[in-house]
């Protein structure tokens, strides 16, 4: 078609009549006099900011906003059929039941937004050119994409992906509960403590896939394949697992009557080598294995190994693992309560519904540190829904940590870092926040206001 194609885009809004329409619109979402539908449909907005802005139900079909940063802001019902993402910012956003079909989020970053029951099926642009012919504007694949892009602890439950494009994705503790992956190809992506319960991953490439962690009961895996795939600490059936198309080479749980001895035998060896400090016994060394269900009520297993272990709902209550580790362990559903937790290491644990109620999470003094002590550390970890009722925080390491809908009521946060924490809709009664490192902390900036207030008297 040479000259005669149709063109993407047509003018470019500069950052001074944005902000003027975009406040037309915010008084048009709030059905205020005088407000007025944001429509930028092909419209150039390529490295424009619109940080925490409320752009509800706006049309942006066809647009090109490359770079744009779009941190923080509510997208919700928002026409974005066919636009150009590519390397935007969407971290904290809120896309829920956004129309992203044939969106491209190409090296974008979403981290911790949230795409709901957003629309990412297939969708392609047409116009028609100077000889009134209908033509695609763009001959690239008409699905969404996210190659390359960072998704890490966003929503997609119940998001229509299929086929969506998505090489090397990070989708790490991302919630895709219910979602449609039909044929997605996702391999070599990060999946790590994704929850992906219900899921349709029917026909999928996951092949490569970091699924450490994960959870899939329940997930639909026709045809899928999982060549490669490192299911370590996941979540998953037998049965569920038999229906996937391809598994060769995929790394699962180690069963527990493969570890050469039986559990009782291994925590009696354990006792001995905590009783004589090593000089003999055995440490407690359960990595990557499956122990679903587990129950070690009032057993001492400090400095025991369970890094990326199995323990979905293991009850562990009243028992002692200071300095132990559950880096990367899968303990969704785990009882905590009452535990001897000092010093333990918990890194990018997915442990959602687990109870830490009443719990010592405080740091563990260091023999001859002269006063030192070891934190616990959660960083990294997903808490969502986590029981921490009452808990001994001081200290405590929740960097990057997800505790959304989490319950904090009377835990002592003292010292405690929640540094670019997820705490939205987290229960914060009677907690002393301004006693704890909250910068760029989510969902906590007028109970943190609230808490300030209190102490100095303002």
């Amino acid at each position: 078609m040479g000259g005669n194609a149709p063109s993407r885009t047509s003018s470019r809004i500069n950052q001074v009549d944005l902000h003027r329409l975009t406040g037309l619109h915010e008084k048009f979402v709030r059905r205020a006099p005088g407000g007025q539908r944001l429509q930028l449909n092909f419209k150039r907005l390529d490295g424009l900011d619109f940080t925490g802005r409320n752009l509800s139900e706006a049309e942006l079909v066809g647009t090109e906003a490359r770079g744009a940063f779009f941190r923080d802001a509510v997208l919700k019902n928002t026409n974005l059929f066919g636009a150009d993402l590519t390397r935007a910012d969407f971290t904290n956003a809120c896309l829920a039941r956004a129309d992203l079909r044939g969106a491209s989020f190409k090296r974008a970053v979403l981290l911790g937004a949230d795409l709901s029951e957003a629309d990412l099926r297939d969708g392609a642009i047409m116009a028609r050119d100077k000889n009134g012919m209908l033509s695609y504007i763009d001959r690239g694949h008409p699905a969404a994409r996210f190659d390359d892009a960072n998704l890490r602890r966003s929503s997609l439950a119940d998001a229509r992906l299929t086929r969506l494009v998505g090489h090397r994705t990070d989708l790490g503790q991302a919630n895709l509960a219910g979602a449609r992956l039909v044929g997605c190809d996702l391999s070599g992506s990060d999946l790590s403590g994704a929850v992906l319960a219900g899921a349709d991953l029917s026909q999928c490439n996951l092949s490569g896939c970091n699924l450490r962690g994960a959870t899939l009961a329940g997930a639909v895996l026709d045809g899928a394949n999982l060549d490669g795939a490192d299911l370590t600490a996941a979540q998953i059936s037998r049965l569920e697992l038999s229906s996937a198309g391809s598994c060769q080479d995929v790394k699962l749980p180690k069963d527990r009557e493969k570890l050469g001895r039986t559990l009782m035998r291994l925590m009696d060896e354990h006792q001995l080598w905590l009783k004589t400090q090593g000089r003999q016994g055995m440490q407690a060394v359960l990595e990557g294995v499956d122990l679903t269900g587990f129950e070690a009520e009032g057993l001492d297993l400090s400095a025991a190994n369970f890094r990326h272990a199995l323990l979905a709902q293991a009850v562990l209550s009243a028992g002692h693992f200071s300095m132990a580790d559950f880096s990367g362990a899968q303990i969704s559903g785990a009882s905590f309560e009452d535990a001897d937790l000092r010093g333990a290491g918990f890194q990018d644990v997915s442990a959602q519904a687990a109870s830490f109620a009443f719990a010592n999470l405080s740091p563990m003094p260091i023999t001859g540190g002269r006063g030192r002590a070891w934190p616990v550390n959660f960083s990294g970890a997903n808490l969502s829904a986590a029981d921490f009722r009452g808990a001994d925080l001081r200290g405590a390491n929740f960097t990057n940590a997800s505790l959304v809908g989490a319950d904090l009521r009377e835990a002592v946060v003292t010292g405690a870092s929640f540094v670019d924490a997820d705490l939205s809709g987290a229960d914060l009664r009677d907690v002393e926040l301004a006693k704890a490192d909250m910068r760029g902390a989510i969902g906590v900036r007028n109970l943190l206001a609230e808490a300030i207030n209190r102490i100095t008297g303002d």
